[in-house]
């Protein structure tokens, strides 16, 4: 269902996708990040790891313009993984 809501992208392109995004985690832990990993995570079935990321984005302090946008994302995310 996942990769029919949000297509899917080969899997060379998501496995780089996964490293840049925990890249620029590294570089600058943003909501936007985690976010769009999780996205990525979900893209590859690989929904453990998507609700890690998901959790993460409404634990974090919000920083930016978007980033209630950003948890309401992250909240309906997680309701469709359950």
């Amino acid at each position: 269902m996942v990769k029919t809501v949000y297509g899917g992208l080969p899997d060379a392109s998501a496995e780089q996708a996964v490293r840049d995004f925990k890249r620029a985690i590294e570089l600058t832990d943003k909501r936007f990040h985690r976010l769009e990993l999780a996205k990525t995570y979900m893209q590859m079935d690989r929904e453990d790891e998507a609700q890690t990321e998901l959790r993460t984005v409404l634990e974090m302090d919000p920083r930016g313009p978007f980033d209630q946008e950003y948890a309401r994302q992250a909240k309906q995310l997680l309701k469709e993984l359950r």
